[in-house]
């Protein structure tokens, strides 16, 4: 039995892009030098498009394959899809919500304690070289502790979730009491 035909709109890792090949017969519309050509030869047969959040599909490629039935978005967002027209020509279409929540609070979090501790700047300092005139003063007068820094400080969150609450890890971590002042559930 034939492999179903994918078009797969730009590059991915080659992880995923090995795992596509195996299970399909993948077309790679990022490496075509005649891009209207290329579609024009493969529209008969394509049912899918693979696609990245950042790179969609254009409307005039979803109008001109007959066959296609799902579109898979690579990633959160879906910006870039024609949601209206897929749904007009009953095209699916899929993404991968929830897989970035962690990631996203856990740099959150670590750009807040970067700022409180200011390790920007210690980085740049080391960075010059001139620590090593520096390292008994900096010994001698510690940095207070994030709790600390943080803990007077009001933490005002604008936050669009899939999350149950985009100030849990806050809470958690720091014993902070975040003021969420704008959040929606997507």
């Amino acid at each position: 039995m034939a492999k179903p035909d994918v078009l797969v709109m730009g590059s991915y890792p080659k992880g995923d892009l090995d795992a596509l090949e195996a299970a399909f017969t993948v077309h790679r519309y990022w490496e075509a030098d005649d891009k209207p050509a290329f579609l024009a030869a493969l529209a008969p047969t394509i049912e899918a498009i693979a696609t990245r959040g950042d790179l969609g599909v254009p409307n005039d490629v979803m109008k001109l394959l007959p066959k296609l039935k799902v579109i898979s978005v690579y990633g959160v967002g879906l910006d870039a899809v024609d949601l209206n027209l897929a749904r007009e020509r009953g095209v699916a279409v899929t993404n991968t919500p929830n897989v970035l929540n962690d990631d996203v609070a856990d740099l959150a979090l670590g750009l807040m304690l970067a700022v409180a501790r200011r390790i920007p700047a210690g980085e740049a300092h080391v960075r010059s070289g001139a620590w090593a005139f520096w390292v008994l003063v900096a010994l001698a007068r510690p940095l207070p502790s994030a709790r600390r820094v943080l803990a007077w400080r009001f933490l005002t969150m604008v936050a669009a979730s899939r999350t149950t609450s985009p100030s849990n890890i806050i809470q958690r971590q720091l014993n902070l009491r975040p003021t969420v002042i704008f959040w929606w559930r997507l």
